[in-house]
């Protein structure tokens, strides 16, 4: 749940890139990729921990 949360910034991340794409600094964008990188790792975990147990 914690993950859950701290991710959610990813989704307000995505809907800034999708509507507002020409007003994003590229050099912004890449610190904040850059420092969350490990977030989008720690996100397909859940995920595949989540459809193993979909299997099972």
């Amino acid at each position: 749940m914690d993950f859950a949360q701290e991710f959610q910034e990813a989704a307000k991340l995505r809907n800034i890139l999708v509507h507002m794409y020409t007003d994003v600094d590229p050099t912004v964008l890449a610190r904040i990729l850059e420092k969350n990188l490990d977030d989008f790792d720690e996100y397909a975990r859940y995920i595949a921990i989540y459809l193993e147990s979909e299997h099972e």
